[in-house]
């Protein structure tokens, strides 16, 4: 389970700030209606039709969370998200030589290898560590706007497919300077940063090895 507090908020301030709703992200910044629209990246028509409309939380959420808690043994640590959780232990499992399988309908689990089970589709399907390498630096194409992470702008599916097409089983260094050429074509010097802090935000941890969350935090490769 997730927490309330979690690292990646602190490295981008207005990480998932969307799901707010827009009267609370005006609220937070002074009044300022037009630093909330560039903080949520909506056009002005899709700005003023989401004011007045509280964001949807399930009536019952924390205390189904306390419910696994207590009756399931759910596991929740602080800073973490239930992603990172889930990745950890996936990479502790693969060391012990343990098979596993992650079930979920979320697609950005398909940056962590292994088997994968969609629920909704009753789909298997095999993650290999080179796919997920791909999965994760087209992530950083796009972005994601669910959790409000920037992504280089005006660059959508195909788009961002095309920019690394063929370049599974590359290295991770290749995939970096290919993707960061296309964020400092967007926004020149700053894109170096622009691009980290969202990799940071977009990386699922899974390295149960490193004794610290900072130490298991997505690191730009650079050359050995």
């Amino acid at each position: 389970l997730t927490p309330k507090n979690i690292f990646r908020s602190e490295i981008l301030p207005h990480y998932k700030w969307n799901r707010l709703g827009v009267d609370e992200v005006i609220r937070r910044c002074g009044g300022d209606e037009e630093m909330a629209r560039n903080i949520l990246r909506m056009k002005p028509e899709t700005f003023e039709k989401n004011k007045g409309i509280p964001p949807h939380v399930p009536e019952h959420l924390n205390k189904l969370k306390e419910f696994l808690l207590k009756r399931y043994g759910a596991v929740r640590k602080e800073r973490y998200e239930a992603d990172d959780l889930i990745g950890i232990a996936a990479h502790e499992l693969e060391l012990l030589g343990k098979p596993y399988a992650i079930v979920s309908i979320d697609k950005d689990l398909d940056c962590i290898p292994g088997v994968h089970y969609n629920t909704n589709k009753d789909e298997v399907y095999n993650v290999t560590k080179d796919e997920a390498r791909h999965n994760f630096y087209y992530q950083c194409l796009l972005g994601d706007s669910t959790d409000n992470i920037p992504g280089v702008p005006g660059v959508g599916g195909s788009k961002a497919a095309k920019i690394i097409d063929g370049m599974i089983g590359s290295s991770d260094r290749a995939y970096y300077e290919k993707v960061l050429e296309a964020w400092t074509d967007a926004f020149g010097d700053e894109g170096v940063d622009g691009l980290h802090a969202s990799a940071k935000c977009l990386w699922i941890l899974k390295d149960s090895v490193s004794p610290t969350l900072e130490d298991k935090i997505w690191k730009p490769p650079i050359e050995k």
